[in-house]
Order: structure tokens, then C-alpha cells, then sequence
């Protein structure tokens, strides 16, 4: 018997796992994007990604984020960088 799962299904767990999993298991953190990321353009059912902040990471496991949303900055450079100093770029959410 041939047994299918819904691709939505496979993102949902993936986007639990980005974003509750321990900070040490960024490693694991990139091997499930790779694979969601070719399931999700292979079906044609890519729509990009956000990086997680500090609001979405408030009642995860893991304390790292990918994007700071407190910056203060005058100059734009700077407020981009403030934005992703001290970040993990696994931390991110697929749409």
C-alpha cells in the first residue's frame, strides 16, 4: 500500500522543529531546511521565509533568533547589521 503525506504537513513540522529545537542543534536545523526547501520547490509549492524574532521565540526552548527587531540606529548599514549581530540564521519560519 502506497502511503502519501501533505506537503503542508511536512512544513508545519519542520517550522515546530526551526523554531523550538535547542540552540546546539543548528546543524539539524540546516539539514531540515535543505530538505523542506527541495520538497517545497520541487511541488512548486515554494513562498519564501521569514527570519523568527524575539516575539516568536518567546515561548520556544532555544534562545537564539534570526532577526532583532530592537535596533537603534541612525544610519541604515548600521540598523541592518544591529538587525542580524548576533543571530542564527536557522532560526526562520517557511511560508
Amino acid at each position: 500500500m502506497r502511503k502519501t503525506i501533505k506537503v503542508t504537513e511536512i512544513k508545519e513540522s519542520v517550522n515546530q522543529f526551526l523554531q523550538d529545537s535547542h540552540d546546539d542543534l543548528a546543524g539539524n536545523r540546516r539539514g531540515a531546511m535543505m530538505v523542506l526547501e527541495s520538497i517545497l520547490h520541487s511541488t512548486g509549492n515554494y513562498q519564501g521565509f521569514g527570519y523568527l524574532s524575539e516575539q516568536d521565540m518567546s515561548e520556544s526552548i532555544g534562545t537564539t533568533v534570526g532577526i532583532n527587531t530592537v535596533a537603534d540606529a541612525d544610519d541604515a548599514d548600521d540598523l541592518y547589521n544591529q538587525r542580524f549581530e548576533n543571530t542564527d540564521n536557522t532560526r526562520v519560519v517557511y511560508f
